[in-house]
């Protein structure tokens, strides 16, 4: 699952977190696969950064002419449910 923004803040990444909770309400057909959260801008500030990898998430930072992905892979323990 993505979440892209144009000025990346910590309160975007919670509101979001509250939206993957409830992601198989509207996706039952997908109940025990696994969610990867990953958060998407242009530019991402050093706090934002810290806080999703704290948090174990993709990173998918869009460069002039390449995308950079940064943070540790997920585990299957850290999976959302």
């Amino acid at each position: 699952m993505n979440e892209t923004k144009s000025t990346p803040k910590i309160q975007y990444v919670n509101e979001f977190i509250d939206v993957l909770k409830t992601i198989y309400d509207y996706f039952p057909e997908h109940k025990g696969k696994e969610l990867i959260p990953i958060f998407s801008a242009l530019n991402i500030p050093e706090d934002v950064k810290k806080y999703l990898t704290k948090n174990k998430w993709y990173l998918k930072i869009l460069k002039e002419k390449r995308i950079d992905i940064d943070t540790l892979a997920l585990s299957s323990e850290d999976k959302i449910e």
